[in-house]
């Protein structure tokens, strides 16, 4: 069995076609096909049957090894081969109307490109065909024929020609077979176009900065160019220029490749014209693409220099009988300024455009200048040079400013501290703002002559300090701040991590209240029993988890202590099997507040108190004893666990089975689309549940039937009635009872995410992003910690999907970069979060006013200046 499928790969996602035909071989080896295809039904007789089950078995063992675990639970319930080979083929191959549509779509629309590939364009009509064919739409084969002349390109024009000429089609095999002779032969042809057009390549094909990678020629419109002497028409080798001799004794001569030059004149030279350019470019430094440059300034310079063999003369002088004139030479890479004489040039912007000197026209008294911000070539001599200044940074939009230009440490030194005196001891001022740190504005700070220094406070962490004869004022202090944890538990109040922190904090009383209340419930809901552990068994460790619970403004509510199993300490199909448990979607809160609102409904929330605990657990698990509760009496003995607990890696889905099975009872159904929305009619009214977890929403046209519901519920657990819903996963509801109007927003959290970024009191912008900003990825680019800018993105996207759509383009698009950010990239963010500053107060208000359904959408093409890629977004208001 091992050997058959060690050399079959196994099913995924996305390989069924060639695995169902290996395995179908496989199977066929074996002879077992006929009773995984259902061929061979089960005989009576009582000797064939047990050898046709044994056959079935070993069928179905090769299914389920041949498969990978991401995809057994597909099969993992089926009772015999045959079963499972038909559910393996409706998961893969379904045989619907909109499959149906799907491929006869993908054929359809199925052409070559012009590069393309003649043998990989025929496999993929051929595979598309085939599966039209298994799931029952034939396609006659005089049909098959024109749909793949149609998919070919332009120049295959000839042959669909000659094809279409004929007084009868040929077979679609057929068309294939001359498809393939077609296509390698034009390959063979133009691979021997391209062996002899290489061959002849000079070392300088052109004198742009940008050389095409893709050495591959393209089929469609060939132009024949001469790499020799550069017209069209005809290949280097057939050059009628390059065979003839010139009249002085001079022809031109082929070598082999990356040698030295036979010809020994021209190895020195070309060897001092490269030498020549490595100095100056590593002088200058300037980047290596501009090595073109540096070599033609070489030989320029190298041209007007006197030489031995000429009897001390320039190779200028020789050639047009006249001295060469140097009082142009400017040094190679020297920072030059033109006039910007652009028409559209803004009142503001720099009358000067900055250059780098990278040589000499060869056809007017010029300048070659490179332009820094559009890197580009142009010929100017309206220039000033200042050749003292090199090492000029290319402005090509992947430099970033660094990391000190917006975030500083002002520290004074001993001898200027020593002097000065501080006002007061308030903390200095926390802040990551660009215009806060820039901050130029004029403040009068004059003093009379005196020896001694000084200081006023004009506000907390920024004295003004007042020298003798050196009015002004110092620069601000700033402190970093390190982020170390997540926004989300931004209003940190030294929650204790551990159980010793808590019983040595000032709030020891009320951790210790926390932790008997949740040891209590524990045991009065029966969740565990002391027992020794068997043979064989492993103990769970467990430990504390404290939290505090606010409400609406953000006050602290009660203290909460979780006793919590380390489930990491859990082993797969020992411990636990399955663990997805779903939540409720906050696009679907949303819906459930618009039919709220247009349905005149009562919206109420309760807590299921200890939700996991009431979950029954169907594994057998051991726990130990929880730290600082440890039975004197059966201090070595463990936990038989007989509920589930927090931690447990299989006890959200638990629980979710329990809540789904009491709802049930009560007459609930879930909804198709959703499956944390539950949906019943009572007494004529239409009621509505959503679950996320442990946080119940009921909504109601009719109060009295929303608090029979409530109390229904209230009969199979312990819950918490919150009334009137007014606050929900960090959103704030606010329901209006006259007009019916809901208003949903985030205020207090968002004051929440300023604070910990030291941002409550920074400027506010108009826009989350300025237009145009482009993401740029340069490895150059001072890095920040990847942690700290995953953690602000995940709480600006929790924003965003929200209750802030307004925000979801500019957190989609610095999140590309959550992989390697930057420091312009930690500051767009904080770009975003000074938006926010200002728009805190903005609401999603739903009201009965609006007719129906409207979409807006919009994109734009290419926006993305790296790689081309364009950006698409929607809304339903």
């Amino acid at each position: 069995m091992n050997g058959s499928l060690l050399q079959i790969e196994k099913l995924d996602e996305g390989n069924y076609d060639s695995w169902s035909i290996q395995m179908k071989s496989v199977l066929i080896h074996n002879g077992l096909w006929n009773i995984a295809n259902g061929k061979l039904s089960r005989p009576e007789a009582a000797a064939e049957k047990e050898k046709w089950e044994s056959d079935d078995e070993k069928a179905l063992a090769f299914l389920f090894l041949g498969v990978k675990s991401t995809q057994l639970s597909y099969i993992k319930n089926c009772k015999s081969s045959h079963e499972a080979w038909n559910k393996i083929q409706e998961v893969y191959m379904p045989k619907g109307p909109m499959q149906k549509v799907s491929l006869y779509k993908k054929l359809v629309n199925l052409t070559m490109s012009d590069d393309g590939n003649v043998t990989q364009h025929i496999n993929d009509f051929s595979k598309i065909s085939e599966k039209l064919s298994e799931i029952g739409i034939e396609i006659q084969e005089e049909l098959l024929v024109i749909m793949l002349l149609s998919s070919l390109p332009s120049h295959f024009d000839n042959f669909v020609i000659a094809m279409e000429t004929r007084d009868k089609l040929p077979e679609f095999s057929l068309i294939k077979q001359k498809l393939l002779e077609e296509g390698k032969r034009r390959e063979e042809k133009i691979n021997n176009q391209d062996t002899v057009s290489r061959s002849q390549q000079q070392a300088f094909i052109a004198r742009s900065h940008h050389v095409s990678k893709d050495k591959k020629p393209k089929q469609k419109n060939l132009k024949l160019r001469c790499f020799s002497c550069g017209m069209t028409g005809h290949y280097a080798s057939k050059c009628e220029r390059k065979q003839k001799n010139t009249g002085s004794n001079s022809q031109a001569m082929t070598m082999l490749a990356s040698v030295d030059m036979q010809n020994g004149v021209a190895e020195r030279a070309n060897r001092t014209l490269v030498e020549m350019a490595r100095s100056m470019m590593v002088h200058a430094g300037v980047k290596e693409y501009l090595w073109a440059e540096a070599v033609n300034t070489a030989a320029y310079i190298r041209n007007r220099c006197s030489t031995r063999p000429l009897n001390n003369k320039t190779s200028h002088e020789i050639w047009f009988g006249r001295k060469p004139n140097v009082k142009h030479f400017k040094t190679f890479g020297a920072y030059a300024v033109g006039l910007n004489k652009s028409a559209y040039k803004s009142k503001f912007e720099a009358k000067g455009t900055s250059y780098i000197m990278v040589g000499y026209s060869m056809v007017s008294k010029a300048y070659r200048l490179f332009d820094t911000v559009t890197h580009s070539v142009v010929e100017r001599r309206d220039v000033i040079f200042d050749e003292n200044i090199s090492n000029i940074k290319v402005n090509n939009n992947e430099e970033c400013v660094k990391a000190e230009d917006y975030l500083t440490l002002y520290v004074e030194s001993p001898e200027k501290s020593k002097h000065i005196v501080e006002a007061d001891n308030q903390p200095s001022v926390v802040s990551d703002e660009v215009d806060e740190i820039f901050d130029t504005a004029d403040e009068d700070s004059s003093s009379e002559s005196s020896s001694d220094q000084q200081a006023v406070a004009i506000g907390p962490g920024r004295p003004k300090i007042i020298r003798s004869g050196k009015p002004g004022r110092p620069r601000k202090q700033y402190n970093v701040v390190n982020v170390q944890s997540n926004v989300c538990v931004a209003m940190n109040d030294n929650v204790p991590q551990t159980v010793e922190e808590a019983l040595s904090s000032n709030r020891k009383h009320c951790w210790e209240k926390a932790m008997q209340d949740e040891i209590l419930a524990l045991e009065n809901n029966s969740t565990w029993s002391l027992a020794n552990l068997p043979e064989g068994k492993k103990a769970i460790p467990c430990k504390w988890v404290f939290a505090l619970k606010r409400d609406v403004n953000g006050e602290i509510e009660r203290y909460k202590a979780r006793l919590v199993a380390k489930g990491c300490n859990q082993r797969f199909g020992i411990d636990f099997t399955d663990t997805f448990s779903p939540v409720v979607r906050y696009s679907t809160l949303r819906l459930l507040l618009a039919l709220a609102v247009k349905n005149k409904m009562h919206l109420h929330q309760m807590d299921v108190d200890t939700a996991y605990l009431n979950s029954d657990l169907h594994d057998e698990i051991y726990l130990k004893q929880p730290p600082h509760f440890v039975d004197e009496t059966s201090p070595r003995k463990v936990l038989r666990l007989h509920k589930a607990i927090y931690g447990l890696k299989q006890s959200g889905k638990e629980w979710n089975c329990k809540l789904d099975s009491v709802l049930r009872k009560l007459n609930f159904v879930r909804c198709d689309s959703e499956p944390c929305l539950y949906k019943a009619t009572k007494r004529g009214h239409f009621v509505l549940i959503a679950v996320y977890v442990d946080d119940l929403i009921v909504g109601c046209s009719e109060l009295t039937v929303l608090e029979g519901v409530k109390k229904q519920i209230a009969d199979y657990f312990k819950v918490k009635d919150k009334g009137v819903l007014n606050h929900i996963l960090g959103m704030e509801v606010k329901c209006d009872g006259d007009t019916g109007v809901i208003e949903l927003s985030q205020t207090q959290y968002i004051l929440n995410v300023l604070k910990h970024y030291g941002m409550e009191k920074c400027k506010s912008v108009s826009v989350p992003l300025e237009a145009g900003i482009q993401v740029n990825c340069s490895a150059d680019c001072k890095k920040v910690n990847q942690k700290d800018y995953q953690s602000l993105v995940g709480t600006l996207m929790y924003l965003a999907i929200t209750t802030r759509p307004d925000i979801l383009h500019s957190v989609s698009k610095m999140a590309q970069r959550n992989s390697d950010p930057h420091v312009e990239h930690m500051m767009h963010l904080k770009h975003i979060l000074r938006y926010l500053n200002g728009t805190k107060d903005l609401k999603l208000i739903y009201d009965c006013k609006a007719d129906g359904l409207e979409g807006f959408v919009d994109a734009d093409w290419a926006g993305d200046a790296l790689n081309r890629k364009s950006y698409t977004g929607y809304i339903f208001l």
